[in-house]
């Protein structure tokens, strides 16, 4: 099988998960890493996909609990949680998936021209942990509790108080977990990072030749 992805990329992310005692398992034909974390939230646990290409990599955390994509006010309250969540953040996003309800985080890097130093590895693992760790609880609230998507973003950001657990460094909040984790569906990742390479690519087309 041809791979499509960065070797050296690989390698870095590689050497910085195993410095840092992360267990995770590597496809080497797909460029794929995958793992499990534990987080200081009620969500207990979330799963990571990160994907390399040939000059960037994407980063995915999933929530272990998905809203129900059949039930309507649910999946709106949960909308509305993710677009309030997403606003402001300057690093990553949440995404929801309308097809099964999933939740999860994503990190785009582009490594276009250079491998990434280990800050940038540090700070785009890191974040989705930290993101599920200030949010997770909020994320319960809406989904089981019929909460207020505005009120609960408002008592993960801290503007309010309530019993929702404060927010949390990812550093301080993180334990990995024994085995990685895979449940998460790796080939719609897969379909995702190959989208991804399909626009780099255009847009690379898209440049007019300098003078």
């Amino acid at each position: 099988m041809e791979r499509n992805y960065s070797m050296e990329i690989a390698d870095e992310l590689k050497n910085y998960l195993k410095n840092n005692d992360w267990n995770f398992r590597f496809d080497d034909d797909r460029g794929v890493f995958s793992f499990g974390l534990n987080i200081r939230s009620k969500l207990k646990k979330i799963r990571y996909i990160i994907g390399v290409n040939e000059d960037s990599y994407v980063v995915y955390a999933a929530s272990p609990i998905s809203a129900d994509e059949d039930d309507d006010d649910q999946m709106k309250r949960i909308a509305e949680f993710v677009c309030r969540a997403n606003y402001g953040l300057q690093v990553g996003n949440f995404e929801l998936d309308f097809r099964d309800g999933e939740v999860r985080y994503k990190c785009y890097v582009s490594c276009d021209g250079v491998i990434p130093t280990t800050e940038m590895i540090t700070e785009s693992v890191h974040c989705p942990a930290a993101m599920f760790t200030r949010y997770g609880d909020g994320i319960i609230q809406v989904l089981f509790n019929d909460a207020s998507a505005e009120q609960t973003i408002a008592v993960c950001e801290g503007m309010i108080p309530n019993s929702v657990s404060s927010p949390e460094g990812a550093t301080d909040a993180k334990e990995h977990v024994d085995e990685p984790s895979h449940d998460m569906d790796s080939e719609r990742v897969l379909s995702l990072l190959r989208m991804l390479q399909e626009e780099e690519h255009d847009t690379d087309d898209a440049v007019p030749a300098s003078d």
